[in-house]
């Protein structure tokens, strides 16, 4: 089952969140939130140095040191509490990275980037905890999502989400798996700025639906619940991004 839900804020949706906050200086977050603490993954906007931090136990705390700089940091946490950040490296011309930390130290997933062409990446971790990223290709206008296997970055479906329905540029698309494997990702139209769904049954890339909401769509957030139900929340150009 799918429901669109209209976004109380274009920013906030309940796997992870982008914001400014305000007791922080010159820096942009992204976090998650979980049961045993919140995990913020930032750079800092005068050197791009990337940093990892917990909150638990009312104090914050980092998450090793990953010495890194670069930009657009993600972050996941898998069931073992090991924690994923991919960021656009710029010791390797921005291209876009996996690390994991796991035992006490930073690691790099695969042995390869992950895109050279990509913008606006989504990082999320299937129930096995695997690591899928989808990006928005640059060149092609197209949603793209790769899955690690092993060392190796894999397309699914060996190709774009579409390539006849086009993605307009920017924060707005998202992606999701399901318990059985199925990967669900959802975009605004570059032609008429409406909320398309896709999803691939394991062979193929289906629609599932278009124009599933009313005007034009920003910022989209999709999640799936443990009944497998899934949700993707918009803000909605008709009542002023809301």
């Amino acid at each position: 089952m799918m429901k669109t839900l209209r976004s109380c804020t274009s920013y906030i949706h309940s796997r992870s969140f982008s914001y400014r906050l305000k007791s922080f200086q010159n820096l942009y977050i992204r976090s998650i939130i979980l049961i045993h603490g919140v995990y913020i993954a930032y750079t800092l906007l005068d050197n791009e140095l990337l940093k990892v931090k917990k909150y638990a136990n009312e104090e914050w705390s980092d998450v090793g040191e990953i010495g890194k700089l670069g930009s657009t940091p993600k972050i996941a946490v898998d069931a073992q509490n090991n924690v994923y950040v991919s960021f656009d490296d710029k010791d390797n011309a921005y291209r876009h990275y996996l690390h994991r930390y796991k035992n006490g130290n930073w690691e790099v997933m695969g042995e390869t980037y992950i895109n050279n062409s990509g913008k606006w990446e989504r990082l999320v971790l299937d129930s096995k905890g695997t690591p899928y990223v989808s990006w928005i290709d640059t060149y092609s206008n197209t949603v793209v999502v790769a899955k690690l296997i092993g060392d190796a970055w894999l397309h699914i479906g060996n190709e774009p989400v579409s390539d006849s329905i086009l993605v307009i540029t920017g924060d707005h698309h998202d992606m999701a798996v399901a318990d059985n494997g199925y990967v669900y990702a959802a975009y605004c139209t570059r032609e008429d700025n409406q909320l398309v769904v896709y999803r691939h049954n394991g062979a193929e890339w289906e629609l599932l639906g278009n124009n599933l909401a009313d005007g034009t769509v920003k910022s989209i957030n999709m999640e799936i619940d443990n009944e497998q139900n899934i949700y993707v929340a918009y803000a909605d150009g008709n009542v002023a991004d809301k």
